[in-house]
């Protein structure tokens, strides 16, 4: 990416699972950590995206204090 002249990267996913391959975010405030602490030594800037969905917005709330630089809704939700 560096060689290109990318030097952030936006997205998201739990690594290898295939669960967040197609909605490309990171659910919860604790995978999002982790997923920080994962890229912290590259010589990028990340930014994770939490998910969007929920019928309380403390999840949400949680998400963005846990480190997710923006929230993703996705059609595979239910999102209208």
């Amino acid at each position: 990416a560096i060689c290109n002249g990318t030097t952030t990267m936006i997205g998201g996913g739990t690594g290898p699972a295939d669960g967040t391959n197609a909605t490309t975010c990171t659910p919860g405030s604790r995978n999002i950590q982790r997923m920080i602490e994962a890229v912290d030594d590259l010589p990028l800037n990340f930014g994770f995206l939490g998910k969007g969905n929920d019928s309380q917005e403390v999840a949400l709330m949680e998400q963005i204090e846990g480190g997710a630089c923006g929230l993703k809704l996705h059609e595979d939700w239910g999102t209208t």
